[in-house]
This record gives C-alpha cells, sequence and structure tokens, in this order.
C-alpha cells in the first residue's frame, strides 16, 4: 500500500473519531440539560405548596391577622392583638405538627408504592390541599385554612423525599450533588415568588388569588408525573426489572454502552441492602450503631436550619416590630428571599469543589455568629436608630449562610449517608424530627422576640 494512501486511511479515521467524539460531548450536554429541566421542574412542582405559601403568607401578615380578626367578629367573637398573634402562629405551626405524622408514613409509601406513585399521591393531596385553602378564605374560616395547611403538610415530607430521591437516582455519579441542590434552589425560587406576590402592589390584599397561585403547577405537576419514568436505581434494586431499568436509565441519561455496567453496579449496590429478613425497617434507624450514628449527624445539621423557619414565617412581622415602615419591612422580606435564592444557585458549585463537612462548618458557625448580632441589635433598638438595620443585616448574614450550604446540604445529606433502603426512611424521619422542633420553637420564637 502506497504511503498516500495510507495518509488518507489514518485521516478518514482520525475525522471519524473526531466526529464521534463531538456526538458525544453534544449528547452529554444534551442529557445534561434535559436533567437540568427535569430536576428545576421537579423542585418547583414540590415546593410551591409549601415554601411558596410560607413565605405568602409571611409577607400578607397584615391581611392574615385581618382575616383571622373579621371572620370572627362576623361570628359574634372579638379577639384582642394577643390572641390575633396566637391563632396566626398556630396557623403557621400547624404545617409543621402535621409534618412529623406524614414524616413517619411516608416511608412505606414510597418503598412500595415506588417514587413516582408516591409523588402522584402526595402531589394529588396537596393539590386538593390547596384547594380547600382558597376555598377557607371565600367562607372566611380560618379553621378551615389550618385544616388545608395540616392536610397538605401530611403529605409534604413525601413530596419532598422523592423530589430528593429522584433528583439523587437519575442523575449521573458526578452530577448527583449539584442536581440534588436544586431541591433547595427551588425552594428559594418559590419561597421569592410567595414573597413578592404577597406584597400589598401584588396580590397581599386578596388572600384568596394568593392562595390559588399552587393550584395550577400541582394540576401541570400530575400531568408531568404522569409522563415522567420511575427512577431505574429503584426498578432495578427494588423490583429487580432489569428491562424496565434499562429503559428508564436510557430515558435519563442517554442510550450508552456503559448502560448494562450502571446496572450492574446497582446490583452490586443492591446485594448490600438488608432485607426482610435481615431488618431494613425505619426502627432500625435507631437500632442500629452506624445508621444511629447517620441520623444524629443529619439532624445536627438540620438543627442549623431551624431559625430559618421562623425568618420564612415571620420575617415581615419582625421587621414590622423592629419599627421598620410596612412597605420597607416588605422590601426587607424580598431583600432576604432575593439573598436565599442567588445563595443557593451558587451553593451547587461550592458543593461540587468543597467537602459537606467543611462548609457546614464554616457556614455553620457563620450563621450562629449573623443570628447573634440580629439579637444583639434588636434589643438596642430604641437606643440606637441604626440597630434596626444593623439586625436586618444580621438576617441577610444568616440567609446568606444558610443558602450557600446549610439548607442544600441538610436536605440531602440523609440520603448519602444509608443505603437504598433506608433513604426514604432517613429523609422522613429527620423532616419529622425536624418539623417537631420548628413547632416548639415556632410558638416560642414570637414570645420570645417580644422579651427582647
Amino acid at each position: 500500500m502506497s504511503q498516500s494512501s495510507l495518509t488518507s486511511i489514518e485521516i478518514s479515521t482520525e475525522t471519524s473519531s473526531s466526529s464521534s467524539d463531538e456526538r458525544n460531548v453534544q449528547n452529554r450536554k444534551k442529557i445534561i440539560v434535559k436533567l437540568f429541566m427535569i430536576g428545576s421542574i421537579l423542585t418547583v412542582a414540590t415546593n410551591c405548596f409549601s415554601s411558596y405559601t410560607h413565605a405568602a403568607l409571611n409577607e400578607a401578615v397584615i391581611e392574615v391577622d385581618n382575616f383571622i380578626n373579621d371572620s370572627y367578629t362576623k361570628r359574634g367573637g372579638d379577639l384582642s392583638d394577643t390572641e390575633v398573634t396566637l391563632l396566626r402562629d398556630i396557623l403557621n405551626s400547624c404545617w409543621y405538627a402535621g409534618q412529623v405524622p406524614g414524616g413517619l408514613l411516608s416511608p412505606f409509601i414510597t418503598d412500595r408504592w415506588g417514587r413516582k406513585g408516591a409523588y402522584l399521591l402526595a402531589t394529588t393531596m396537596m393539590t386538593f390541599a390547596m384547594i380547600i385553602q382558597t376555598a377557607s378564605t371565600l367562607l372566611k374560616l380560618p379553621e378551615m385554612l389550618m385544616a388545608g395547611r395540616m392536610l397538605a403538610s401530611f403529605f409534604s415530607p413525601m413530596s419532598d423525599a422523592v423530589a430528593i430521591l429522584y433528583l439523587q437516582e437519575i442523575s449521573p455519579t458526578k452530577l448527583r450533588g449539584v442536581l440534588s441542590s436544586f431541591f433547595s434552589g427551588g425552594y428559594a425560587v418559590m419561597a421569592l415568588l410567595g414573597i413578592i406576590l404577597g406584597m400589598d402592589e401584588f396580590l397581599g390584599n386578596n388572600l384568596t388569588y394568593l392562595l390559588s397561585i399552587p393550584i395550577i403547577p400541582g394540576l401541570l405537576a400530575l400531568i408531568f408525573l404522569l409522563w415522567l419514568p420511575e427512577t431505574p436505581k429503584f426498578l432495578m434494586i427494588s423490583l429487580k426489572d432489569k428491562e424496565k431499568a434499562l429503559k428508564s436509565l436510557e430515558f435519563f441519561q442517554g442510550k450508552k454502552s456503559k448502560n448494562d455496567l450502571i446496572l450492574e453496579h446497582y446490583l452490586c449496590e443492591a446485594k448490600t441492602e438488608p432485607n426482610e429478613k435481615d431488618g431494613g425497617t425505619m426502627l432500625d434507624l435507631f437500632r442500629k450503631a452506624y445508621l444511629r450514628r447517620a441520623l444524629f449527624m443529619s439532624y445536627g445539621v438540620l438543627v442549623l436550619t431551624l431559625p430559618f423557619y421562623a425568618i420564612l414565617q415571620s420575617s415581615t412581622y419582625f421587621f414590622i416590630f423592629l419599627e421598620l415602615p410596612k412597605n420597607f419591612a416588605q422590601i426587607s422580606s424580598t431583600i432576604l428571599m432575593a439573598t436565599f435564592v442567588l445563595s443557593s444557585l451558587i451553593a451547587g458549585g461550592l458543593i461540587k469543589y468543597h467537602g459537606r463537612r467543611n462548609l457546614v462548618l464554616f457556614f455553620g458557625i457563620g450563621s450562629i455568629v449573623f443570628l447573634g448580632i440580629f439579637v444583639a441589635a434588636a434589643a438596642f433598638i430604641n437606643q440606637f436608630i441604626w440597630a434596626k438595620y444593623l439586625a436586618l443585616g444580621g438576617l441577610i448574614g444568616y440567609v446568606l449562610c444558610y443558602g450557600l450550604a446549610i439548607g442544600p446540604i441538610s436536605w440531602y445529606l440523609p440520603a448519602e449517608l444509608v443505603p437504598l433502603r433506608y433513604r426514604a426512611s432517613m429523609i422522613c424521619v429527620c423532616q419529622a424530627l425536624c418539623s417537631a422542633s420548628v413547632v416548639i420553637t415556632g410558638f416560642s420564637t414570637v414570645p420570645l422576640f417580644h422579651v427582647i
């Protein structure tokens, strides 16, 4: 064969290889975009029921107080300001009270019905709960509003758990941390939307319109979930259905030669999973030492998030109490949520390149320092006019620490520390413990704030 022929073959081979590499890169990009789109839709659909309503009711705090007061006045009652505040606290805290039993029940449904079945059930019930809450504002029944929030909160841990599991089980290993952080990002975006729409200039003077917003996303989410396949990991490990698992893997990560190897890796992982004979129940989280350590570690991180829920529910009230003008108080709450959104977007990069432990320690200490600044400054608002703005800065600093590390890591850390069979149980038990803590701190936050 001549030299020119060899050169021609080499050039042809190189061109073919280069073209194949370009196609692979393009396919990878398409898969990443697809996963990011799916992750974004799932996290927004999940958080529109919880994060949005918390933030919206927080921003429209005056309208909520008027709603409670007017409903009892029409029935011949006469509530004092203290009683209205107490009922508002109950309205806020009842969400977390409902999460406790819901969190304990959710793992049974999530593990038996699958991620998709549990997701459909949770989304259906939470959409129905939003319809109840919207109707309560028309009927002027705060009790009905509380019942709707309790119903939604009961299924909230299930919705959160399957959203996190979906994000982790459909993504390649390299993207798992980044995609998992989407949940916190979606929580932040919906909280910001709730804050903005809760302002007087938008829907803050109309609770009916304000609370009806999540109904449409809920209905659209049901259609999306009907189309979305079950996660490949659940199909392979729990149901041992290789054919469906392969189709699911190809749907989420594309057709590639490594798919069979990935499924084999799932099978190897399944061998380490506890079976019915060995246990694999929720009680194992308390009985087995390594699971108990994982539970304590996860809850320890969640403790750092407790102040965030008080801020999410009552920041506007705090700012008004600090003698900030109402409009500026609402704008300040919007700034808090905007800070949350921006920090959550940055969090994915931080988590990808830095260890969870270092991030939690650094930003955990920072969050405590900023809370100390808020408390110290709030105690001197009558002596120094600038103290109220320093207190505002303290809350912004805490939210920044929460969004950059504490929040995102606390959501998915429980699932990373245990085998697949325990992941739903770990997430839900941690949420139940956290919710119980939020109920306790929720009732005490406002009264203790008055003591300052």
